[in-house]
């Protein structure tokens, strides 16, 4: 669509095209085989979807929508009627088959079939370029007074914007219909196996817990393999989700977008590896019962991202870092009144940043924002969640670029590695694009030098001079202006830089 894309995406849709490329085979050939030609078709639209798009969104949206195109392009192949391959798909549907909105996650490859069935209604009957549309609108836009601060939009909105209903809305549609779909179908018509885990989940006061996902993850001692089955909670509470047969499986609870934790022993957990495995044998298992303790969610950080004139600052990604040696980090995107708020699971200290993109980030500080860790304000996450938070960004902040080329000792240029900036008023970092071009968003005026992280295991970095117009010059001085035409050279090869 014309756009230009920054290194570190670019970077993630060559990994992932050459994943896919090598799923399909090692030697493609689109012509010869017809499951290679489809497959490349439904990878290729993940391509596109990752370069317009900058954020995650629903499973069933991503493999509901690639399904749909790459069996358009099938059908017109095959010179077959898409209404032919619609009815396979609608005689999959039982009522056993679980809703659209529990394959907002991977739910055993029902984001593939609901996903597919959910973008051929919305097609038909709202939004017929709703397979391109909703990805192009989820591009990240330039927001603050330089146009240069990075907001991504939230993809819940952006589904409102494009189909003209709510994510809520559509949801209890498409219930309805798959509803009326699933009494069509004798329900032995389904393909997927009887076993089942039952249960319910009330809240601390004992108040059933309505709309809690529950995902049943297939286990083989500590290492999940297989199949993850999801339902939801319903109005009592009750939940049973239909697992493939028998086995050990281990139950993730989301409470809500923010909050994931694991069954044990009649409550919900933060480890994996402290989850217990329930084995289900026969027609499955009954009475699994979990009660939610206090602050099972964690602890909210709430507050609000600003402009220099106090205008809300939407889609940009809230972090709240833990101080200590195992440092966590948690984060949300601010919304469209500039509010956030950010779940920690741990009481203790945090410092809250905000990404304003290309790798520019400031921290929070009581009366005015820093530019480094060091600088930042410690939050206090006690016995109470904590609200009024306020992050006032300058105009100055995160306003200006130092660019230039990154190259090796012959000049040839070094892609896909990770440049930082080093200032008094704190780093920045991007990667380089695939002729070293990079462009580093800094903090704030001042003096700036430079490192290179060469490899990352081993791990290897290496400080680097920059040369401005062919004259060693160190360091870049930034001072109400973007810095361009820089080059870093490396002096010798990685392989002698990283013995």
């Amino acid at each position: 669509n014309g756009q230009e894309i920054d290194a570190a995406r670019a970077a993630f849709i060559r990994a992932h095209w050459a994943i896919a490329r090598a799923w399909v085979n090692f030697s493609i050939n689109a012509k010869q085989s017809a499951w290679d030609r489809y497959l490349l078709t439904h990878e290729y639209f993940h391509v596109v979807q990752y370069q317009m798009s900058a954020t995650d969104s629903a499973r069933w949206l991503s493999e509901g929508t690639a399904n749909w195109v790459d069996d358009k392009h099938e059908m017109l192949d095959r010179e077959q009627l898409f209404a032919d391959l619609r009815d396979e798909l609608l005689s999959a549907i039982t009522d056993g088959t679980p809703t659209l909105r529990s394959t907002e996650i991977n739910n055993d490859g029902w984001e593939y079939t609901l996903g597919w069935l959910a973008i051929d209604l919305l097609t038909a009957n709202t939004a017929p370029d709703f397979p391109i549309e909703f990805w192009r609108r989820l591009t990240p836009t330039e927001t603050g007074p330089h146009r240069r601060w990075t907001s991504t939009p939230d993809w819940r909105t952006v589904f409102q914007g494009v189909s003209g209903q709510t994510l809520s809305d559509f949801y209890e549609v498409f219930d309805a219909w798959q509803r009326a779909q699933a009494s069509a179908n004798p329900a032995s018509a389904s393909s997927y196996g009887g076993n089942w885990i039952r249960g319910r989940i009330r809240d601390e006061a004992g108040a059933s817990v309505v709309g809690a996902g529950v995902n049943a993850v297939s286990v083989e001692g500590e290492t999940s393999v297989g199949s993850n089955s999801r339902t939801e909670t319903e109005s009592d509470g009750t939940f049973a989700v239909r697992v493939p047969g028998n086995g050990d499986y281990r139950l993730l609870v989301n409470i809500n977008d923010n909050c994931w934790r694991y069954y044990n022993d009649g409550e919900l957990i933060n480890e994996w590896n402290g989850a217990q495995p329930i084995t289900v044998t026969g027609t499955g298992v009954r009475g699994v019962n979990i009660k939610l303790s206090p602050n099972v969610c964690g602890w909210e950080i709430r507050g609000r991202i600003v402009g220099p004139n106090a205008e809300p600052l939407a889609g940009i990604r809230v972090r709240a870092c833990s101080t200590g040696g195992d440092r966590q980090c948690y984060s949300s995107a601010s919304t469209t009144d500039g509010s956030f708020v950010v779940t920690v699971a741990e009481p203790g200290e945090y410092h809250i940043s905000a990404d304003l993109g290309q790798g520019c980030s400031v921290y929070y500080r009581v009366g005015a924002p820093a530019t480094n860790w060091d600088s930042a304000s410690l939050i206090t996450v006690a016995d109470a969640h904590i609200s009024d938070i306020l992050i006032q960004v300058p105009a100055s902040m995160c306003a200006y670029n130092i660019s230039g080329r990154f190259v090796d000792s012959s000049g040839a240029p070094l892609s896909e590695k990770w440049i930082n900036a080093f200032g008094a008023g704190g780093p920045g970092g991007v990667l380089t694009g695939p002729d070293g071009r990079f462009e580093i968003r800094v903090p704030s005026d001042g003096a700036y030098t430079f490192g290179v992280q060469l490899r990352s295991q081993p791990h290897c970095w290496h400080n680097l001079v920059s040369q401005a117009l062919g004259s060693p010059s160190n360091p870049i001085r930034v001072s109400g202006a973007d810095v361009t035409g820089i080059t870093l050279r490396l002096p010798n090869t990685i392989e002698e830089l990283c013995k």
